[in-house]
């Protein structure tokens, strides 16, 4: 007790020492920008996605559950990371065991964490063949490998001792792992299940991700995977974000027809909702050094230009830059044709670039697979991605080499 209550007072005149310092020389406190849109990176604060963090609750809490198995997929900047690390605090918080991979060496990282646990190394020792069949054992060594065709062994094993909760594993970047690795993850979690263990596997990747693993040999098992398809968050879901994350600055005030505003310019769009606030609260700062500042469309508009350049270099460019000559003519034509309603025809897009519906469905159903359209009723689709339009429509002011030529008149 005597401890704790010391620790506690050093913690406060230190606080005192470093208020004072800034007060004496006339200096603003720093000021904190809650917003965190560093790509593929957890942000300071997590919002939104309720839904789906109710559907993971349930799964840890009933054995019988259908989602024990899902597969999160959505284009970048959609929150897929951010929501696997959510989805391990609970599961974690439940007390379950959590093991987070990313999809280089997943099966191999996934044996080393769970082996790891007990201090000592799983590997699979290969028998003597016989008659022309192989047979294996699992062996306890002080090898420093660790073999992915062990998870199994090693998953169920794990599972057997724990007494209460259940094993949560977690794969990130789903559609880079290579076929042989997926495999063995599908057969541990696979016969794990089998045997009543509790375990959970959330995959997550681009769209088209799911389709892709599926249609490996050993994988049909992921056919059944529950699907969670991220895109926007709902308006009231990103209101309520902009509201919070705002309030924590304890210097920027946000009234309702601006707050409306910023939503509008975001999309509801994960990491534009952290890249617009993340610009917002500095602009703020840098306008107002000292005291509150109010939003205004000004500083929105402000912030929306240097949201906009993020965006298009880490979203809308590595989603659209390798899709080959055809692709993108066919897409430039949907985009062209986009009408008041959102809604661009297939068919239109066919004859602007020459071609007949039939020769350029393949285009749709790649795009489609991709996740930068969606279907729109027959005949029709909707562009998918944030800011797409303008990114075939307006000139990329983003790059150094235009300014340049600006600045120096090449």
């Amino acid at each position: 007790m005597y401890i704790c209550y010391t620790s506690t007072m050093c913690i406060l005149v230190i606080l005192v020492v470093e208020l004072r310092f800034y007060m004496n020389r006339g200096i603003q406190m720093p000021r904190q920008n809650p917003f965190t849109p560093m790509f593929g990176g957890k942000p300071q604060h997590f919002f939104g996605r309720s839904l789906e963090l109710n559907i993971v609750k349930h799964a840890i809490a009933d054995g019988n559950s259908p989602y024990r198995v899902i597969f999160v997929t959505g284009n970048r900047g959609c929150g897929k990371t951010a929501l696997l690390e959510q989805f391990s605090i609970t599961a974690r918080e439940a007390g379950w065991t959590t093991v987070d991979v990313h999809s280089a060496h997943a099966s191999e990282d996934i044996v080393r964490r769970l082996a790891g646990a007990d201090q000592r190394t799983v590997e699979r020792v290969a028998a003597h063949e016989a008659f022309g069949l192989s047979a294996g054992h699992v062996g306890i060594s002080e090898s420093n490998r660790y073999d992915g065709r062990a998870l199994t062994d090693v998953l169920v094993a794990a599972s057997e001792k724990r007494k209460r909760g259940g094993v949560f594993i977690t794969v990130d970047e789903a559609q880079k792992i290579p076929e042989s690795d997926m495999e063995n993850i599908c057969a541990a979690v696979q016969m794990t299940l089998r045997k009543g263990f509790p375990v959970m596997l959330v995959l997550a990747g681009l769209c088209g991700a799911k389709e892709k693993i599926s249609s490996y040999k050993g994988c049909t098992f992921m056919q059944r995977a529950y699907d969670i398809r991220l895109g926007s968050l709902g308006v009231d879901e990103a209101r309520s974000a902009f509201a919070g994350m705002l309030d924590l600055t304890g210097f920027v005030t946000c009234g309702e027809e601006e707050l409306e505003y910023l939503c509008a310019c975001s999309y509801g769009y994960p990491y534009l909702i952290q890249l617009l606030g993340y610009y917002l609260v500095e602009a703020a700062g840098v306008s107002h050094p000292r005291g509150h500042t109010a939003v205004t469309k000004g500083l929105v508009d402000e912030a929306d230009l240097s949201a906009r350049v993020d965006f298009r270099a880490n979203v809308i460019e590595p989603s659209v830059g390798d899709f080959g000559p055809g692709m993108t003519a066919y897409l430039e034509a949907i985009v062209d044709g986009v009408g008041e309603d959102g809604r661009s025809s297939t068919g239109g897009a066919a004859r602007a670039i020459g071609k007949s519906a039939q020769q350029c469905a393949p285009y749709r159903a790649r795009l489609i697979e991709r996740g930068t359209i969606v279907p729109a009723g027959y005949g029709y689709v909707r562009l998918n991605i944030p800011h797409l339009r303008s990114y075939f429509t307006e000139e990329d002011t983003g790059k150094l080499s235009d300014d340049g030529a600006r600045i120096w008149n090449y």
